[in-house]
């Protein structure tokens, strides 16, 4: 509004315009160009609705409330028939299609400009932080970080050995040996810092070329031609090997990812419990302790590979009550008396479970300079997280630049938060709103308090103890209910379904049955019954049946009827010929069991049945 107001003046004599000495408004996209003629000199003035900039090929000007809303969509995971959907509904005037492509390629390439600044920032902040803990791991010296070199004076022309993690992401659902993504994006995140190094993408296809189009007339991001399963090792190879190469003479040393050895250990112990546990003592919660130990020994001894290996080989050890070498972490250290096991009531006892799982964990132990470091790629996952966001994957953006532009969003706001659209924008020359800044403010002030809540160890606690109470009221609701949902469900099963259908002389509890009616697939049971009072009026309106005396008459037609006992004996010879389970399906169970089991009840057949 500061800027329309200001844009209010008569351009040739400076007379205040107003909105009634409107002449016409040209539409552009969500901006609006106004003429107004001035009632002084009745001139026509073009009165912009908000402020343009040149854009970045420098052909022509664009509006920046067209830039913005491109830059949203690339942010909230949204495109142009979504943008398109919500401006319909506000009733705004929406962008077209190409319009909007032209705004997103243009915020988009601007967007990864400062995405590889920002990774550049990253590198030297995570450089700096290994040469200040260049002693960590303690098994590598400061040799191994700077070769040659003192962490006290490290010149800026110095190579330094750094530590980070790398994962894929693909844009296409899917894992594993299903993978057929089109596209894939990988991120290296400093193991000090944890700040996004440097990103890569992996394009497939490229919709422009699939339809002919000369490479010279656009940006084609086609950069790879094997399957989506090479992606990450195409990424890693590019991201980590190749550049060292290039700039250093050292090799790369692998280290294993903490989460993944921390699955890898309870698939172990899933394992003993199969085959090497003759009483049983291995049960889902003593397993979820033993692991549970084991991630602690981690946590507690990251970068000290001496008493890593010295935590994890005392693990069967305190399970099995013998306490001579747990630290002062241990309960038993505090109170010998009283102390007991609270996941494993007792601890173990049988010796045959105890010689496996020392032999299992020693060896653990004895390869524990791999894991020691404690290094992740959760914080990879983290990124994916976001990029899944960004570029949802039942939305196909991976075929144009559009998955590339969402990525360099996302390593942004990874390295910069949500600060990043204001400097993206700032970049572009477009000014920074107050709104946009109260929204930064909000969300990283949300985000830091997020934060220190999760690391403590209270939230971790609620949050195992939830879990577990979860999958408890899980368990026991599946216990209380048939299968309702599983592969093949009813397609193998040995029970009949048979659809029954009652008809009665009345709508009362005590009404007589007069037809029983049951069909399974091509087999088909029907009975009418002779009557014992009169039927009803309504009754004979509902069904057509009549009678006179015994006789039953259906529509006025004669049918042959048997008694009650003969119709229940007849209907469970058919039932006994299936022979497997029956279950029987009413039209209208509420009404129908009730009156068909009194039947059963008064020919004393209901254990027959």
């Amino acid at each position: 509004m500061e800027y329309f107001a200001k844009a209010m003046k008569c351009k040739f004599c400076q007379e205040p315009l107003e909105l009634i000495n409107t002449v016409k408004e040209n539409q552009k996209e969500l901006a609006s160009v106004l003429q107004m003629k001035c009632s002084k000199c009745l001139l026509i003035n073009d009165v912009s609705s908000g402020p343009s900039h040149l854009s970045t090929d420098g052909d022509r000007y664009r509006y920046d409330i067209n830039c913005q809303a491109a830059l949203a969509s690339l942010h909230t995971g949204l495109g142009h028939s979504h943008i398109k959907i919500f401006l319909n509904i506000m009733d705004v005037p929406v962008l077209s299609s190409i319009t909007y492509k032209k705004h997103e390629r243009e915020m988009g390439k601007v967007a990864e400009i400062v995405a590889r600044d920002s990774c550049e920032k990253a590198a030297k902040i995570e450089r700096q932080l290994t040469i200040e803990n260049a002693t960590e791991p303690q098994n590598k010296t400061v040799d191994f970080f700077i070769p040659g070199n003192n962490s006290n004076n490290v010149k800026d022309e110095v190579i330094v050995r750094i530590m980070g993690s790398i994962d894929m992401g693909y844009s296409g659902r899917g894992n594993g040996n299903t993978y057929y993504s089109a596209n894939g994006y990988s991120s290296m995140i400093g193991a000090q810092s944890g700040l996004i190094l440097s990103y890569d993408t992996t394009n497939r296809i490229c919709r422009k070329c699939d339809t002919g189009h000369p490479k010279d007339d656009y940006d084609c991001r086609q950069n790879f031609y094997g399957s989506a399963k090479a992606m990450e090792v195409h990424s890693a190879v590019k991201l980590y090997i190749s550049a060292i190469w290039q700039s250093a003479s050292h090799s790369v040393l692998k280290l294993s990812d903490k989460n993944h050895t921390s699955k890898r250990v309870k698939n172990m112990l899933y394992k003993i419990q199969k085959n090497q546990d003759p009483d049983k003592e291995l049960t889902k919660d003593s397993i979820a302790y033993l692991h549970r130990c084991f991630c602690y020994a981690v946590a507690q001894n990251t970068n000290n590979i001496a008493a890593l290996t010295e935590a994890v080989k005392n693990i069967p050890y305190h399970a099995f009550n013998k306490h001579d070498n747990c630290g002062s972490w241990c309960g038993f250290k505090k109170s010998p008396e009283t102390y007991k096991h609270k996941s494993v009531l007792g601890g173990f006892k049988s010796s045959v479970l105890f010689q496996t799982l020392t032999s299992a964990f020693e060896k653990l132990a004895n390869n524990s300079q791999q894991f020691a470091s404690g290094a992740s790629t959760q914080a990879n996952e983290s990124v994916n997280s976001i990029m899944a966001r960004n570029a949802p994957k039942s939305v196909c953006y991976s075929v144009s630049e559009s998955c590339d532009f969402r990525y360099g969003c996302t390593v942004l706001q990874k390295n910069e938060g949500e600060s990043y659209l204001a400097q993206v924008m700032r970049t572009n020359s477009m000014p920074v709103g107050e709104n946009l800044n109260k929204l930064i403010t909000q969300t990283e002030k949300i985000a830091n308090k997020r934060k220190i809540i999760r690391k403590s160890p209270q939230f971790k606690q609620i949050r195992r103890e939830q879990k577990k109470m979860r999958s408890q009221l899980r368990f026991r609701r599946e216990a209380t209910e048939v299968n309702t949902y599983e592969s093949n469900i009813g397609l193998f099963d040995d029970e009949s379904h048979k659809e029954n259908s009652p008809s009665t002389s009345g709508f009362s509890k005590t009404a007589d049955i007069l037809q029983i009616a049951v069909k399974s697939s091509n087999r088909t049971f029907s009975h009418y019954i002779k009557p014992s009072r009169q039927i009803s009026v309504h009754a004979s309106e509902s069904n057509g049946l009549t009678s006179h005396g015994e006789e039953l008459f259906y529509h006025g037609r004669k049918v042959p009827a048997v008694s009650l006992s003969v119709a229940l004996r007849n209907l469970l010879i058919f039932l006994t010929d299936f022979k497997k389970p029956c279950i029987f399906v009413a039209h209208n169970c509420p009404f129908d069991a009730p009156r068909l089991l009194r039947a059963m009840k008064k020919e004393n057949m209901i254990k027959d049945f």
